[in-house]
């Protein structure tokens, strides 16, 4: 059978069997780039697997989408089949072919709006490293094509280790005041709820430089993070409420920290810091924070994600932060924010916070 089997593969004319090679060019671990505005968007990795006859997509964005998709060869089509899902509950079918180098997916009529509309991905190598990944969207029967998304592919290196020591050394230091309204029982934060609450305020620190930050949260707890060492904290007053260590390095600008109480527990907590177009003057950046605590710990907040980022303004350099999990929300906005050239140490901090607790 198994040599049955091997001749008739051999025999196979070439064009189909390459039909049935899925483009190992898009196989990795990459970091996708807007290529409208340049920005770093979102991640992407591609593996084979079931002894390489699928292709498995995990994909992760600045927006919060997460999804999944297996690709295979159907030999009754001569079509790739990919099946999405995502965290937004979305699920889409799509064909695709080979043509040259370019793969092309197509998708049948699925909601778009108030519409339903077909849309078609391809993906076209530039390089071994780079490749470009372009959205389309139709209204009417294929006839048009309306770009939905353009992305550019770079592929992340071997050995792609974080050394906070060779980050750019040209980017400066900010600190302000954050004004903040919360909300509990509420998905989100609405213009009544706002309305309820009273702003507060709480102190953000950072310096790009040396990727060294410090936040003082409405919690009355503080928030360190020392890049050259690796290491982050939070505390109360001189009490740590827990330590981290760098264990996963995505990407420059991307970090993921193991969070560990004052016992060396894990709590479940995931934590990155990304920072978009870092080397523009802090344009924006984000910092999401993911818990998953046992119910026994922490019976109600299952789920905990904040974004933290700034913008660019005629006005200056706006800060706003968001903060939610399941029953609680909070929004903060600032505009206070100053810019020094003397680094870190002139952030104030309390003597021997890190020499303390991030060695």
């Amino acid at each position: 059978m198994r040599t049955l089997l091997f001749f008739l593969l051999a025999t196979l004319p070439p064009s189909l069997m390459r039909a049935q090679q899925f483009p190992d060019y898009w196989l990795g671990d990459w970091d996708v780039f807007s290529v409208q505005s340049g920005r770093l968007i979102g991640e992407n990795h591609l593996t084979k697997m079931l002894d390489g006859k699928v292709v498995f997509e995990h994909w992760t964005d600045v927006l919060g989408i997460e999804g999944h998709s297996f690709t295979l060869y159907d030999s009754v089509s001569g079509c790739w089949l990919q099946n999405w899902v995502d965290n937004r509950g979305i699920m889409n079918n799509s064909k695709g072919r080979l043509s040259g180098d370019t793969m092309m997916f197509l998708s049948g009529s699925v909601p778009e709006g108030n519409s339903k509309a077909l849309h078609r991905m391809s993906l076209i190598p530039v390089s071994p490293n780079e490749l470009i990944q372009c959205g389309e969207v139709s209204f009417d029967g294929a006839q048009h094509w309306q770009k939905k998304f353009h992305f550019r592919y770079l592929r992340k290196p071997a050995n792609d280790v974080l050394n906070c020591r060779n980050a750019p050394q040209s980017l400066a230091y900010f600190r302000g005041e954050i004004e903040y309204a919360y909300s509990y029982e509420s998905e989100r934060l609405d213009a009544d709820s706002l309305a309820r609450t009273k702003p507060g305020k709480s102190i953000f620190r950072y310096d790009l430089s040396s990727y060294r930050s410090c936040f003082m949260g409405p919690d009355t707890v503080t928030y360190y993070y020392d890049g050259e060492r690796n290491r982050c904290l939070a505390q109360s007053g001189r009490q740590p409420l827990f330590e981290c260590e760098d264990y996963s390095v995505l990407t420059d600008s991307v970090r993921s920290w193991r969070l560990l109480d004052s016992d060396e527990k894990i709590l479940g907590h995931r934590v990155a810091i990304l920072e978009i177009q870092s080397k523009y003057f802090f344009t924006r950046y984000y910092i999401s924070l993911d818990v998953k605590i046992s119910p026994a710990t922490w019976d109600k907040h299952l789920a905990y994600n904040w974004a933290f980022y700034g913008d660019k303004t005629d006005g200056g350099l706006i800060l706003k932060l968001e903060h939610r999990f399941k029953q609680y929300t909070m929004r903060g906005i600032a505009t206070r924010i100053t810019k020094a050239d003397e680094g870190f140490d002139a952030l104030g901090l309390p003597e021997g916070s890190f020499e303390q607790w991030c060695k």
